[in-house]
């Protein structure tokens, strides 16, 4: 009686080990499309958002994208918000949605307004203007990443649990050898 239990239980313990260790999990990643090589990730869920910001380059003022993940793992553009200085006919340009905020301008539920899933959101990491990814508490400036002129893809990654260890396990390797 007392190997069958320990039987049981070491089949139970094994079974939610592999359901664990398979599970698919997502991960948000910055990837460079030239070289393929994805340079940041964050394991993601869904509904958790990001937002991109920078400084319009005209104006010199900020700009914030707020994204969110799907259940599907596109990725769908939130909400905008930007300093409102010379912005007419906003009621034409976005029907539903539109207020302005102690002088920013906000444009809000974009995802259900207008429902656009992305694959993927295309970013050139600028020359002139500082542009900052954040997730969460973690924020990282694209040109941490990448140098000036290069086009940066965000998107998201879904796979088995041990192929996003690996990776992880080589994005570590190669950030801490020189």
């Amino acid at each position: 009686m007392k190997k069958k239990c320990i039987l049981i239980a070491g089949i139970s313990a094994i079974t939610i080990l592999a359901l664990w260790f398979w599970y698919p999990v997502r991960l948000l990643q910055v990837k460079d499309p030239g070289s393929g090589k994805v340079l940041v990730q964050w394991k993601v869920l869904p509904g958790q958002v990001f937002t991109y910001s920078f400084t319009h380059s005209y104006e010199l003022q900020p700009v914030w994208e707020r994204y969110i993940i799907t259940p599907e793992g596109s990725i769908v553009l939130s909400e905008l918000r930007f300093k409102a200085l010379a912005y007419d006919d906003k009621e034409i340009t976005y029907p539903k949605g539109f207020r302005i905020e102690n002088g920013t301008g906000v444009i809000s539920d974009i995802d259900l307004n207008y429902r656009k899933p992305l694959e993927s959101v295309p970013i050139r990491v600028a020359y002139t203007v500082p542009q900052k990814l954040s997730i969460g508490r973690e924020e990282i400036f694209l040109t941490s990443l990448a140098p000036a002129g290069t086009l940066l893809e965000v998107r998201v990654f879904q796979g088995p649990r041990p192929l996003s260890l690996v990776k992880e396990v080589i994005t570590w390797m190669e950030k801490n050898n020189p």
